[in-house]
């Protein structure tokens, strides 16, 4: 599949703070390659990316709490679970 320039993409940062200089050789590729009218970026963009980015977290805590509440919530955290069952 070819993208066209202008098109609009989709990164991932999730879990990429290990790899970050990797990571910001392809991104920086990409920008000039594609010339992307829109990124998604899913995870916290890192300060040096450019472009229209718009961020998606992963998953937002403050509403797993509501749903399943503190304690439950830290202790699936704890035991690994990035994405607690809701």
């Amino acid at each position: 599949m070819e993208l066209k320039k202008g098109s609009v993409v989709a990164v991932s940062t999730y879990t990429r703070e290990h790899n970050k200089t990797g990571f910001m050789l392809g991104y920086n590729k990409m920008l000039e390659i594609i010339e992307p009218s829109v990124i998604i970026c899913y995870g916290t963009p890192f300060d040096e990316m450019k472009g229209n980015i718009k961020a998606i977290e992963p998953y937002n805590k403050e509403e797993i709490i509501k749903k399943i509440g503190l304690a439950e919530f830290t202790k699936k955290y704890l035991a690994g679970a990035i994405y607690p069952e809701i």
